[in-house]
């Protein structure tokens, strides 16, 4: 299953639109419940940080959301065009009273990330491993 990029504007007001995109393509690709809340988590995450903090607010500027899948794994690519940024580098939040910075320690809970930057876009790559609940 190959599903192409998907376009959304960056508004928070079109997250659902975004999470129902996901569920579909988890969906497609016969995920279990649990695995495809663990994609629209991390994907939730992304957008609600490209909208705030990538982009500063709601905005016209895109959010592209496409996914692959294989017997072993569902790999989504999700992009934006906000200013070169990788969040995987950045130092992870352990405190636990700490408010912000947890969104890594998700992402990387529940997929194996890759990140670059190419052609002005911030690309996640986002490989999540189908196992057996």
């Amino acid at each position: 299953m190959n599903c192409s990029p998907h376009q959304f504007s960056a508004r928070l007001t079109l997250l659902t639109e975004a999470l129902t995109h996901v569920a579909t393509i988890c969906h497609q690709a016969g995920l279990s419940k649990n695995q495809q809340l663990r994609v629209e988590l991390v994907i939730e995450e992304l957008f609600t940080n490209t909208v705030r903090h990538g982009y500063g607010e709601d905005c016209d500027h895109p959010i592209w959301i496409a996914a692959e899948m294989n017997t072993e794994s569902l790999c989504i690519t999700y992009q934006d065009a906000a200013p070169a940024y990788n969040p995987l580098t950045r130092p992870i939040n352990k405190s636990p009273y700490a408010i912000g910075g947890l969104g890594v320690t998700l992402i990387e809970k529940f997929a194996q990330p890759y990140y670059l930057h190419e052609n002005g876009r911030n690309t996640l790559i986002l490989t999540f491993q189908l196992s057996a609940d």
